[in-house]
């Protein structure tokens, strides 16, 4: 068997490989920006809990 035929058998699969890398690139370039946008949002404003009294720090029990 040439190097050339070997080559050809090859193709199919590193063809194959491609493609799925591309479609696994379009799904990290679509979750950056929402990563992104939710760690900012948390940065940014982040959520007040509302803890009761009974529960909290300063409660007698």
């Amino acid at each position: 068997m040439s190097m050339s035929t070997h080559r050809r058998r090859g193709q199919p699969l590193v063809h194959l490989l491609i493609w799925m890398r591309m479609h696994g690139d379009a799904i990290v370039v679509a979750g950056t920006p929402l990563i992104a946008w939710f760690v900012l949002r948390l940065w940014i404003a982040p959520r007040k809990e509302n803890v009761p009294v009974t529960e909290g720090i300063g409660a007698h029990g």
